[in-house]
């Protein structure tokens, strides 16, 4: 069973995300894992920690609390440049360091590959929400992946089907089965970002304390309702269990009610429009 590091669940790690993101981006690939967080943490260390930078965090009303002494806020900038370029720096030497950058591609190209992985994971993510709204929904029988897809092609073809990558059942599929294990990550994504990006499910950390607990616990509703859900006429969960990335032992889930929204309307009519594919 797959589990997300550790340094997630150490909630003072400025750049946890970073990690959950490498995860989220390459579930199957280690390497690209480390190139991903060798490139853009070096590129950070080089970029943005320059000796100005406390003195822009300092002069920046914006980021400046009321009630705080100019003094006390400098002591905190001190802080927040120390202990970033502690997390950047652990992070790349977990990346394999030197040797990984040399042979990672530039940043600019493992950015590009990074919004391809992450078109494929959102739609993975949408692919596990459909299947659950589809199981609580007015419509006779189980929500199932041929569903799912066959809502997704519907709604999606407009605003889908002029960009650059792939949109079709075929490539649907295929990222569904590259992506399953991550779904419940990209689906607690998914919802933040409809949902208008509340800090409570931040992928990147609330900004008062830097935790993820709040989106890993999100996806933890994803990940129980695939593991737990069996279709009809199937013997296996939507979710093999054993094949899903895992928060980090121990890890403190918060506690609160979570039901997945409804279909829309226009979604109910698509449903009640479906025909199972046939067989050969």
């Amino acid at each position: 069973m797959p589990v997300l590091d550790a340094v997630i669940n150490d909630f003072m790690n400025s750049y946890a995300n970073m990690e959950l993101i490498s995860v989220m981006a390459y579930p199957n690939n280690e390497d690209l894992r480390k190139q991903y967080k060798a490139t853009c943490s070096s590129k950070i260390m080089a970029e943005i920690f320059s000796p100005e930078i406390k003195e822009e965090i300092l002069k920046d009303s914006g980021l400046k609390p009321k009630g705080i002494s100019r003094k006390k806020w400098k002591e905190l900038a001190d802080k927040f440049v120390k202990y970033s370029k502690i997390d950047l720096e652990n992070l790349f030497l977990k990346s394999g360091e030197i040797p990984t950058l040399y042979n990672s591609p530039t940043h600019a190209e493992i950015m590009k590959q990074l919004n391809f992985s992450s078109f494929k994971g959102m739609l993975a993510g949408q692919v596990l929400t459909y299947i659950w709204q589809i199981s609580v929904s007015e419509i006779r029988g189980e929500g199932s992946v041929n569903k799912a897809i066959s809502l997704l092609l519907e709604k999606k073809r407009d605003q889908i089907i002029n960009q650059e990558y792939p949109f079709n059942e075929k490539f649907i599929r295929q990222l569904w089965a590259e992506y399953k294990s991550v779904s419940h990550l990209w689906a607690a994504w998914n919802h933040w970002h409809v949902s208008g990006e509340p800090e409570k499910w931040s992928p990147y950390g609330g900004i008062a304390s830097l935790r993820l607990s709040g989106f890993i616990s999100l996806s933890e509703k994803f990940r129980l309702f695939g593991i737990s859900h069996i279709p009809r006429a199937q013997r296996t969960s939507t979710l093999p269990p054993d094949e899903i990335w895992l928060p980090p032992e121990n890890f403190k889930l918060e506690e609160f009610d979570f039901e997945v929204p409804s279909l829309s309307a226009e979604e109910l009519k698509t449903l009640k429009n479906y025909r199972a594919p046939q067989k050969l």
